[in-house]
């Protein structure tokens, strides 16, 4: 069962109701094909069901939690990449929010962008400490009082911070942050404040981990290697932006295999050859 995306779809030639996803002919499957293995006709169904947007399994294959994740993202990238948002603002950031994000969290954003525009205004400019502090008040709806925030923008390097702290929750701009982008200018958002999770093309840990197992394995070594795998990949994720972190756990997995690769030359004892 999946749901088919809006585009990118054609109607059955039987007009029977059933909807067939629009593929170059050369991927797509040929009634009476004979394949040399049953592992060559999954790869040619799984290539057919990457290009149309949706997954397949074997009717004998439980659908593990990361094939459900990887099925979600899949579906999620084929939207992003084959429909166009309805846009509120018309505004060049709302344009540049919907061409570096993914759908789901481009609706987010979408929605603090639209909140900026409609609902905030810019109030008063002061500067303190090295920082300029633009004081934004908020209407809110069925409420006469306005509310107000502070925006903090430093002269050093230009980063800036709200006090509704939004972008540390949720790890995208504030309404209060678009409004005073909007008055200075701004034609996109600030590539420091645009996280690569959230990114169009930016493949999840879990998705990966998922991708990393052969198709129907349940062996207890592809059960170890897939949860080395995510491991690496979470601390990767979690370190990704402190470079003594990352050199600090490489230095350490290089020592570890160093000494994992000795004490396997000792027992065979073959001649150590070092990586």
């Amino acid at each position: 069962h999946f749901v088919l995306p809006t585009q990118g779809v054609i109607g059955s030639p039987c007009c029977d109701g059933v909807c067939i996803p629009s593929v170059p002919s050369e991927f797509q499957p040929v009634v009476g094909s004979i394949f040399a293995s049953l592992e060559d006709g999954i790869e040619m169904y799984r290539r057919y069901a990457d290009i149309a947007g949706f997954d397949i399994r074997l009717s004998t294959q439980k659908i593990r939690k990361g094939d459900k994740q990887r099925n979600r993202q899949r579906n999620e990238d084929h939207k992003t990449n084959t429909t166009t948002p309805t846009f509120k603002t018309n505004t060049l950031i709302e344009y540049h929010a919907a061409k570096v994000y993914t759908r789901a969290i481009f609706f987010k954003v979408q929605k603090e962008i639209f909140k900026g525009y409609r609902c905030c205004s810019q109030w008063q400019v002061n500067s303190e400490m090295g920082f300029t502090v633009y004081t934004i008040r908020e209407r809110k709806k069925h409420c006469s009082t306005k509310l107000e925030f502070k925006v903090a923008q430093s002269h050093s390097d230009d980063s800036i911070y709200c006090d509704c702290r939004h972008f540390e929750y949720y790890g995208t701009l504030c309404r209060h942050v678009f409004t005073v982008l909007f008055n200075l200018d701004f034609d996109e958002i600030p590539q420091q404040y645009i996280l690569k999770r959230w990114m169009r093309g930016v493949i999840p840990v879990d998705v990966l981990r998922s991708r990393h197992i052969s198709i129907g394995s349940d062996s207890r070594v592809d059960k170890l290697s897939n949860d080395v795998y995510l491991e690496v990949g979470q601390c990767l994720m979690n370190f990704k932006s402190d470079e003594d972190k990352i050199t600090a756990f490489l230095d350490n997995i290089r020592s570890w295999k160093s000494n994992m690769l000795i004490g396997v030359s000792e027992k065979l004892d073959l001649p150590i050859k070092m990586m």
